[in-house]
């Protein structure tokens, strides 16, 4: 059940990258409504009685969970072209390519996961250069963006995931593909929306996007240091640290 909170909720959103600040923003919800959906004609009532019924003339439009859906949270679109080889069952094989030959892909080494989890699946973690801050400390769901009819491919799966970025500045985008009977070769177009983040309680969201410096950027991403080997550990450090109340000062702060 939501939690109430009526008042605005801030995020900023900060990237050292001019490209990604101008072309592809985090940007709300309501940018996103397919355009499928907004090309159908708006539902009305017939004037014709038939009986003592009125002929509705109705479709999807008309239907307010997803009307609702697109006003909530905000979305990470993908910002380059990106293409994914992933070799046949059987094989280790996968390569990738970004268009702007300067983003970055890295995978979770196979202790991290539970033996045989895998399966014909690989991991891959695409690294964001967009690092959010929210001081209010509420919690985020994070999933893929439904009814997008986007081209992800059904192979593909979108990692969900809750986060509170007062202790989490990352917006990493975490994947699983299934490898296929033959080679797969996926292309993933700029500009895609990958990620929705929807707050779970009732509030207004108030975006800040911010073009920074590479310091002020890294001073951001510094709530995610590891700060200690053991999570639960980490996790106490944190706890601490923000029930004071304390703010994390960064150098976007000053």
């Amino acid at each position: 059940m939501f939690k109430r909170n009526k008042k605005v909720t801030i995020v900023d959103c900060y990237t050292y990258r001019a490209d990604v600040f101008n072309y592809f923003p985090m940007s709300p919800a309501s940018e996103y409504v397919p355009e499928w959906f907004k090309t159908l004609p708006a539902p009305k009532w017939d004037s014709m009685l038939r009986g003592d019924r009125v002929s509705e003339q109705n479709n999807i439009k008309n239907c307010p969970v997803i009307m609702q859906y697109f006003k909530r949270g905000f979305v990470l679109p993908l910002w380059s072209d990106l293409e994914i080889e992933v070799g046949e069952k059987g094989t280790d094989h996968y390569q990738w390519q970004y268009s702007d030959c300067r983003s970055a892909i890295t995978s979770h080494s196979n202790h991290q996961l539970p033996p045989n989890l895998l399966g014909d699946y690989i991991h891959l973690k695409l690294e964001s250069p967009w690092m959010l801050k929210c001081e209010q400390g509420i919690d985020f769901l994070c999933t893929e963006l439904e009814r997008s009819f986007n081209n992800i491919p059904s192979s593909m799966h979108l990692l969900k995931g809750v986060l509170d970025f007062r202790t989490n500045a990352a917006t990493n985008v975490n994947m699983f593909i299934k490898r296929e009977d033959k080679v797969q070769n996926i292309l993933l177009k700029a500009g895609t929306p990958l990620l929705h983040y929807v707050p779970l309680v009732e509030t207004k969201i108030n975006m800040k996007t911010h073009l920074v410096t590479t310091e002020q950027y890294a001073s951001v991403s510094d709530v995610n240091t590891q700060i200690s080997a053991d999570a639960r550990h980490k996790q106490k450090i944190k706890r601490d640290f923000f029930k004071k109340p304390k703010k994390f000062k960064t150098l976007v702060d000053v």
